[in-house]
């Protein structure tokens, strides 16, 4: 749905202190002013629970939030995006008392926690709610009075069970179904019974439920939709709004022996942070047009917090969006037990704050779950904002001060993208919160060009060819307006793009699309590029056969000239005779008649093991040898070593300084029988290899480990599952 116009931005509420909030400017964008016509969109994170230290999934949320928020500012529109902290509760009292400290030391130090993490994030939010504040407690206070008129609230009994980790009432069937125990935590639940207000949830289930229907995008993605209706289909209970058992949180009005239960306290934030019940904020922005939260928290806000609107006879919000968790690089939920967490401050010191906003937002749907793992992050990094973003970038910059001495020619621009229609398909998914393909359809615009600019070969063209200018112009033109469709996400680099060219951005609802948006003359600067390499281990791997393959790709090229002219060339197809295979140690002895000899039985995947003999003893312990992925060369003629037969060979990366000796492994994921094959060399291996044409011999002194990567020459020795590895040496030879 089109964002409701909004007659002109409203200012961020008075109680909304300097230091609690961010501008697109404090992080390095070029601001855009909101074009009234453009509309306004609210956009919330879930207030952060101040009783721990952040970790990724908060990271994640504030990102997409974030990337939201800036993508309507881009657009043109007035936009208000609100995070904050979420106070109150037995649980923070509890951990303050073990801690030594008042409840609200606690949560200070909490949140100035969240904030270095949102500042490290490059997040840009307009405003930071904390429920400990004056102005959110008399907010929450004019909305338990307007529930309380309409006959909504009223005092009565609790019984029950209580989650104090969740802070939740757990019904009967519920803890009977978890053994009366909290299922994460394994603590027990709590059997309270107390003086309790409650709120009348049972009367609006009708009109929930009718909403939900009526309204496809109110409950996201679909799978929380249909969760949240089934729910429904059991008849609601009145929900217990208030507590005496403790005091930290808001006292209710008329009665300050209760305190108001935590998600009546945490959910009104919303709508408090704006100014209700008449701020002027409130009366611009409010409803949201989505709360961004995580998908264990969609019944308190697809339900609870829809019924309490509904009693203060407020608009819903358009959508709620339930984010997937973050799994660590192993596909399961992040969980300390598990050894998987990972700190995205400590990612944030290893690379560039764009790599990792972009990694996040590209490579999961929102509504999804997120594996995280640095190894992918660095890939997608080298490949697409350095590879693709950024090479077009340094292109046009480069092209431009050698052609053209850096500034913009007079030329018109050739045409290679309909920037309307990527200007709509962007729109329709950020409208469906499809940031991964917002993000796509970007990167690939930028492949586009980089394409016409290999087609069209601007190096080849003579000094006082017109049409040289023409490219240059039309790089130009392209990176500027793609730009602008990339600046929600890479923050960084997009600022930096906008200096280099020295043109600010405008409004993506009024970029033009005629391709003439640079003033003729304008100086540009092609100092510096935008990335750095990323650096893993995976990383570096890819980026060696990347390069090899490119190799290849010119060599055969080569070849191909050569043969037109009658030249020599070296034969392509050598490597493709070897037979190198990925095994598996089954068993290792010593040689009886030779001290530094191994025997091992090695599946090779066929029938059969094979019987190899290697001279391994002296550089490493038969244990290690023991069930290890090999990787062996399986088409030599058998030969007797010391009365064994010897049926394949065992390669092994040698260091140069003469130390370590180490298998040559496969990755993770192969299994006996494998194809090692190197790229752009293709064919079938020889049965067996003729030893009087010494084959291995002629191949043998151009096998190499660089930075840990078994090579020939500089093609790295890959599998299906990826690139093979010699662990613990940077420069040797291979055996």
């Amino acid at each position: 749905p089109a964002p409701a116009p909004a007659p002109a931005p409203a200012p961020a509420p008075a109680s909304m202190e300097s230091s609690d909030s961010a501008t697109p400017s404090a992080v390095g964008m070029p601001a855009v002013s909101p074009v009234p016509s453009a509309g306004s969109f609210y956009v919330t994170t879930a207030i952060n629970y101040a009783n721990g230290s952040p970790h990724m999934g908060h990271a994640y949320e504030s990102v997409c939030t974030d990337v939201l928020a800036r993508y309507h500012r881009a657009y043109g529109r007035a936009v208000f995006f609100l995070t904050g902290a979420d106070e109150h509760g037995q649980k923070i009292a509890d951990t303050a008392r073990e801690a030594n400290l008042a409840p609200i030391q606690l949560c200070d130090r909490s949140v100035s926690q969240f904030h270095a993490l949102n500042t490290a994030l490059g997040v840009a939010n307009d405003g930071y709610v904390r429920t400990s504040s004056d102005h959110h407690k008399a907010g929450a206070t004019a909305v338990w009075k307007k529930a309380a008129s309409k006959g909504d609230i009223y005092l009565g009994v609790y019984s029950g069970w209580y989650n104090v980790r969740e802070e939740t009432f757990v019904t009967e069937t519920d803890a009977a179904a978890a053994d009366y125990m909290d299922q994460v935590s394994g603590k027990p639940l709590k059997k309270m019974e107390e003086a309790s207000y409650f709120f009348k949830l049972s009367k609006y289930q009708q009109q929930i439920i009718a909403h939900i229907e009526t309204h496809p995008a109110f409950v996201q993605p679909e799978v929380r939709r249909n969760e949240v209706l089934e729910r429904l289909r059991v008849p609601l209970q009145d929900l217990s709004i208030s507590r005496t058992t403790f005091s930290w949180g808001i006292p209710v009005p008329d009665d300050p022996q209760h305190v108001m239960y935590v998600w009546i306290d945490a959910l009104s934030n919303y709508i408090s942070a704006l100014g209700y019940p008449d701020g002027e904020a409130f009366r611009a922005f409010w409803p949201a047009a989505v709360h961004v939260i995580g998908k264990d928290i969609t019944w308190f806000h697809c339900v609870i917090w829809p019924a309490l609107l509904m009693s203060l006879e407020l608009p819903l919000p358009t959508t709620v969006l339930a984010h997937g968790f973050v799994h660590g690089a192993d596909g399961r939920k992040m969980s300390k037990s598990l050894g998987n967490v990972v700190d995205p401050l400590e990612v944030l010191a290893k690379f560039d704050l764009d790599s990792f906003r972009y990694f996040v937002v590209r490579d999961a749907p929102l509504g999804g779950d997120l594996t995280f793992s640095e190894d992918a992050l660095a890939i997608r990094h080298n490949a697409e904002l350095i590879g693709t973003f950024g090479n077009l970038v340094n292109r046009a910059l480069a092209l431009c001060e050698k052609y053209c001495a850096g500034c913009v020619p007079a030329a018109k621009a050739d045409r290679v993208l309909d920037i309307d229609a990527l200007r709509e398909a962007t729109e329709r998914a950020y409208g469906s919160f499809a940031l991964h393909s917002a993000m796509e359809m970007a990167i690939g615009a930028f492949g586009t060009v980089n394409k016409y600019v290999t087609d069209t070969e601007p190096w080849h063209m003579k000094a006082d060819d017109p049409k040289r200018n023409v490219v240059v112009r039309t790089l130009l033109e392209h990176v500027y307006a793609l730009t602008h469709f990339v600046q929600p996400v890479l923050v960084r680099g997009a600022s930096a793009v906008f200096s280099k060219l020295n043109t600010p951005p405008v409004a993506i609802c009024a970029l033009k699309t005629s391709l003439d948006c640079l003033n003729v003359g304008t100086r540009v600067s092609a100092g510096g590029v935008l990335y750095q390499q990323a650096q893993t281990e995976e990383a570096f791997a890819r980026m060696e056969a990347e390069a090899a393959a490119k190799k290849v790709a010119a060599a055969k090229g080569a070849a191909k000239a050569a043969a037109k002219s009658g030249a020599k060339v070296e034969d392509q197809s050598d490597l493709s005779r070897l037979d190198l295979r990925v095994g598996r140690v089954l068993s290792v002895r010593k040689h009886t008649e030779a001290d530094a000899l191994y025997v091992e039985e090695i599946d090779l995947g066929e029938p059969k093991p094979r019987v190899v003999v290697s001279g391994l003893v002296a550089h490493m312990p038969a244990d290690s040898l023991q069930n290890a992925l090999v990787v062996c060369l399986a088409n030599t003629k058998p030969s007797k070593m010391r009365g064994v037969e010897s049926q394949a060979m065992l390669l092994c990366g040698f260091a140069a300084d003469g130390g370590a000796v180490r298998l040559v492994r496969p990755p993770d994921g192969c299994v006996p029988g494998d194809r090692v094959h190197f790229d752009g060399h293709e064919g079938e291996p020889e049965k067996q290899l003729n030893p009087k044409k010494k084959l291995w011999d002629k191949l043998q002194g151009d096998l190499n480990v660089h930075k840990r990567v078994p090579r020939y020459k500089e093609l790295p020795f890959m599998t299906e599952k990826g690139t093979c590895r010699v662990d613990d040496i940077d420069a040797g030879s291979i055996k």
